[in-house]
């Protein structure tokens, strides 16, 4: 996965909170380190994270599913101290990275506004669960974001701040036990089973499976892709068999396009909404009356996508 001018921009409009809704102040950072979070996603807690000298575990938060890879981003929405330069158990140092609006230079002036930390990674996700990358401070100018600064940024709550594009593990089971956003390139395989076809307000079991590839935006519980994809299904054509009508089943090529949304607050659950075509082959064109026509699939489902 490579990074690319629209994650740029797209994370330019998440990393500055005037141009995100609800977010018009930053979220409170805690004032003192919290312990290693459980691995074990709780599936009762959704409390931001305790403050002051309060050393509970910071509450868990059901990820997205998607697997962080080379060139996604995350980005912090509460105070995370679980970055290390080196993997080393218990005689690894921790550096804390703060919270979306909280990203503020180490001796910087009371007068320089705070940014957002992003988080973006480097490598694949190792045996270990570990992940490498690097940070970067964002602002946003007109939905515009510009990495520009160096330097070593404020701590959040006790453990020292993470330094500005230098490398940091980190644990990705752990992190996913904190809220983030995440963003990146998805891509897998996609099942289309019913179709909705607008000519004639029929539903028709036209199966599909295709790849796809989207970009995809992850919060706490729940994320969204929209994707696009192509693959190979069959559908039923009219045909005659010994003088009688019959149907038979001809291959055909389906393009779809549309969101994919997975909610992963207790079980996993997924929604596609996709518009697509399919085309048959020139022998089999003339007996379709879809071909080439828009359709649309409203697919719901435990794994829609793999």
């Amino acid at each position: 996965m490579q990074r690319d001018q629209m994650s740029t921009l797209v994370l330019g409009l998440l990393a500055g909170t005037p141009f995100i809704a609800g977010a018009g102040e930053p979220s409170p950072q805690p004032s003192k380190p919290v312990s290693a979070p459980n691995t074990q996603p709780s599936e009762t807690s959704s409390n931001p994270a305790p403050s002051g000298n309060n050393k509970e575990k910071p509450p868990s938060y059901p990820s997205s599913g998607e697997t962080l890879g080379p060139g996604d981003a995350v980005i912090p929405l509460m105070c995370i101290p679980e970055f290390t330069i080196v993997k080393d158990g218990e005689k690894e140092k921790k550096y804390s990275a703060p919270g979306r609006g909280h990203a503020r230079l180490k001796g910087a002036s009371k007068d320089d506004k705070p940014g957002t930390a992003v988080f973006w990674v480097d490598t694949k996700r190792e045996s270990d669960g570990f992940i490498q990358g690097h940070f970067v401070k964002h602002r946003t100018v007109l939905g515009v974001s510009r990495e520009e600064e160096e330097g070593q940024l404020e701590d959040c709550g006790g453990e020292e701040g993470v330094t500005l594009n230098k490398k940091y593990y980190v644990n990705s089971d752990a992190l996913n036990t904190y809220a983030i956003t995440r963003a990146g390139l998805t891509y897998g395989a996609l099942t289309i089973p019913y179709k909705w076809h607008g000519s004639d307000h029929s539903f028709d079991a036209a199966p599909t499976v295709g790849a796809f590839v989207g970009f995809y935006l992850g919060r706490p519980g729940a994320d969204a892709a929209l994707v696009i994809s192509a693959g190979l299904g069959s559908v039923s054509v009219p045909t005659m068999k010994n003088g009688q009508a019959a149907n038979d089943l001809k291959a055909s090529l389906s393009l779809a396009l549309g969101p994919v949304i997975t909610l992963t607050r207790g079980q996993r659950f997924q929604l596609g909404i996709l518009l697509g075509t399919d085309w048959v082959t020139s022998a089999a064109k003339a007996d379709y009356k879809y071909n080439g026509k828009l359709w649309a699939a409203l697919s719901l489902g435990v794994d829609l996508t793999k």
